[in-house]
């Protein structure tokens, strides 16, 4: 059970590419499909890791990596596709580019202190999977554009968390 959650995970980095793909060479459908199975082993990796106390350091590492490939190349799939504004896919890229680049770095500079996902953080992720379905399933600009605006903001506010938590364990080491 233990190696459970990261086998979902590496399953999760396999789509990323079988998204693109899909879109552009069958359906955007079966993209969206494969979006939702890989959100899906996102749960349960989750769920199994912290059910049956299987969260290893290399999963804490992987999972969000696997989240944040598989967030981006959704988005410059939209944006290929003029579906999205390509400020949205510059911006969150940069942003979790930023986060990725922090991380590896807190990780090899203090392997005791991990950050965890937040509430915040989580509730962005869940907006922008909201709005990547909602724009392959209904075209509606309005509302397509107003969902990404909202995980937008979401987003940098779980950024600040983040950078709170991080502040915040690392005076406690000290």
């Amino acid at each position: 059970m233990k190696n459970i959650p990261n086998i979902l995970t590496i399953i999760r980095i396999l789509l990323v590419p079988l998204v693109p793909l899909a879109y552009f060479k069958y359906s955007p459908y079966f993209a969206l499909l494969i979006y939702i199975i890989a959100g899906i082993t996102d749960i349960l990796d989750g769920y199994i890791a912290r059910k049956y106390n299987a969260i290893s350091k290399f999963g804490s590492a992987l999972d969000p990596f696997a989240d944040k490939l598989m967030l981006i190349v959704a988005l410059i799939t939209l944006t290929i596709d003029k579906q999205i504004p390509i400020f949205i896919v510059i911006i969150v890229s940069l942003k979790e580019l930023l986060l990725i680049i922090t991380g590896l770095i807190i990780y090899f500079k203090h392997e005791q202190l991990i950050i965890s996902s937040n509430k915040i953080g989580k509730a962005s992720t869940l907006i922008f999977f909201i709005a990547i379905v909602e724009t392959v399933l209904l075209d509606i600009e309005t509302i397509n554009i107003s969902l990404f605006m909202i995980a937008f903001v979401v987003t940098f506010i779980s950024l600040i968390a983040y950078i709170h938590d991080y502040m915040t364990k690392k005076r406690k080491l000290k």
